[in-house]
């Protein structure tokens, strides 16, 4: 930690250069008033000297640029920023020796761990990262300390966008959310826990031996994970560097729910690159703001008022489970054996539960179009794949399509077809492995595939019929009533070692009636056998308590 005893720079120059203590150097930057974003800049270069030429603040002065031409802050934005919540950030950070005397602890690869913050020390380190006080953390080139790490100092949130003399809305979003996580925090002291767990699997599944039939499935072609998710395990479809470009330019899935939810950015401190057999488990974060867009579109909407209830070890009812995806630049690569089963595996290390959870109190599993995108991933594949995990996993799953109503009719009438045919995992794994051995024409992936799948394991007809494209199952007919009911996916949550007494409360703080109804459930398709049970639907992954604290 940049307070460490032992954490000296050099000042000075010439006959006077010598080395000093680092913290008090940063003491010294951090006690002057600071009424402007060049004296933001002036502060962190005071004790960051050796990147005084290589970095730039270009987006951090747009955004206070107070001529308000710069899509930034306005008037009023920039006077609460840089009169309260800037000067609060940098006491935040002077009282690092205080809220954390002990250091925090490295979580390397292929230990299983559990680290436990309070959420007044995940402030302290992220006010530390908004002043780049960390030391040895700019250097992340091959073989340098820390390069198996993601970066943690903030200076590359606030360079500008290459080009652009207006600061671009994805890098406002990022801003605003990241000041108004600290506007809170200091205006009033956090009083949450957060675990980080790194999930090592040490023995995976014999897949060709399991005899599960396939968990129900739940779709949605609206919503999102994190707003219509509530009381389940929520997918963060993680770059292998845990937040990927959170603190840069990027901005999709993953890096949206560490800027609402502040707390989880900590992680990159501390958690070293994933292995292929690793997953991150992150329960009791709070989520801070709002938003609209993706991408290049994404904009803070405002303040978001978690209300999710809190668990014995005063952490949030919210598990956001973590895990990268391969990336593939050539499509038909992820139809190798060998692709799939490293995607099956480490999607089972994230839904993976506790023995002693028993498996009916186990929470299903919100999430969607895992790795594809800027991945390369299909999307059906991907499907399949986290169905069979979670199924092994002993977990129900809901799938969100973002907008992808093909998709869902598609996966629906396929999942209906297996699970009338009481196909087992293993079948459908093994069905898995045929279609990656046939010619390299004929591997296509899409919709191909689940015609494929239907036409070997619900009809009966032999692999030579099945080496032509075929038609897509036709899609099944559901009833009215077989969209989720609020009996049937409340949007509170409980943890795993409770009832689902008191989980009614909802998503934005609505009744769990409310919120079902926000939610849009005619957007929501079930296979009319059996509904998803208000224990699995309500529970949520807390299923490991705390082992360790700073």
């Amino acid at each position: 930690l940049p307070c460490s005893p032992e954490s000296h720079i050099a000042v000075g120059q010439g006959d006077d250069k010598h080395q000093e203590s680092r913290w008090k150097v940063i003491e010294d930057a951090l006690s002057k008033p600071m009424q402007s974003s060049w004296d933001i800049e002036e502060a962190i270069l005071s004790y960051n000297p050796h990147y005084a030429k290589r970095w730039n603040f270009d987006g951090l002065h747009q955004f206070f640029d107070p001529s308000g031409n710069s899509g930034g802050a306005d008037r009023a934005e920039r006077a609460l920023y840089l009169r309260h919540t800037v000067p609060a950030i940098a006491r935040l950070v002077l009282n690092l020796p205080h809220i954390l005397p002990g250091g925090v602890p490295l979580l390397k690869r292929s230990r299983p761990h559990t680290l436990v913050l309070s959420q007044l020390q995940i402030a302290c380190l992220l006010a530390n990262a908004f002043f780049c006080t960390f030391p040895r953390r700019n250097s992340t080139g091959h073989g340098t300390e820390y390069a198996s790490y993601p970066s943690i100092n903030f200076n590359t949130l606030f360079q500008g966008d290459r080009g652009q003399r207006v600061l671009q809305p994805r890098r406002a979003g990022k801003l605003r959310c990241i000041l108004h996580y600290f506007q809170c925090v200091t205006s009033q002291v956090p009083c949450g826990v957060v675990s980080f767990e790194r999930r090592v699997l040490a023995q995976a599944p014999a897949w060709q031996t399991q005899a599960e039939v396939l968990a129900d499935v739940f779709l949605s072609d609206n919503g999102t994970i994190e707003d219509d998710g509530g009381g389940m395990l929520q997918a963060d479809f993680a770059n292998k560097y845990i937040g990927g470009g959170v603190l840069s330019r990027g901005c999709v899935q993953e890096e949206i729910r560490l800027l609402i939810s502040p707390d989880m950015l900590v992680s990159r401190l501390f958690m070293e690159v994933m292995s292929e057999k690793e997953s991150i488990v992150m329960v009791g974060a709070e989520r801070f703001s709002s938003y609209t867009g993706y991408a290049s579109n994404f904009v803070w909407a405002g303040p978001f008022t978690d209300t999710t209830p809190l668990d014995k070890w005063q952490r949030r009812c919210t598990t956001v489970i973590a895990y990268d995806a391969l990336v593939f630049h050539n499509k038909a690569a992820q139809f190798k054996t060998s692709a799939m089963l490293r995607e099956l595996q480490k999607a089972y290390c994230a839904f993976s539960a506790a023995h002693n959870v028993p498996v009916d109190q186990r929470a299903a599993i919100a999430t969607g179009n895992w790795g594809c995108g800027a991945f390369g991933g299909d999307v059906y594949l991907k499907a399949i794949l986290q169905l069979i995990a979670a199924t092994v996993a002993g977990r129900q799953m809901l799938y969100f399509t973002f907008g992808n109503p093909e998709l869902s009719s598609d996966l629906l009438a396929l999942h209906a077809a297996l699970q009338s045919n009481d196909t087992s995992t293993a079948e459908l794994w093994e069905a898995l492995c045929a279609y990656s051995q046939r010619d390299g024409h004929a591997v296509t992936g899409g919709r191909h595939l689940y015609s494929y799948l239907h036409r070997r394991l619900c009809t009966g007809v032999s692999e030579s019929d099945t080496s032509s494209a075929g038609d897509t199952p036709q899609s099944a007919t559901l009833p009215v009533d077989s969209a989720l009911s609020e009996d049937t996916l409340s949007l509170g949550g409980a943890s795993e070692e409770q009832t689902t007494a008191g989980a009614s409360t909802g998503a934005h703080g609505r009744t769990g009636q409310d919120a079902h109804q926000a939610a849009d459930v005619t957007d929501v398709h079930t296979s009319p056998e059996q509904p998803l049970s208000p224990a699995a639907a309500t529970a949520i992954a807390s299923e490991v308590p705390p082992s360790t604290g700073t």
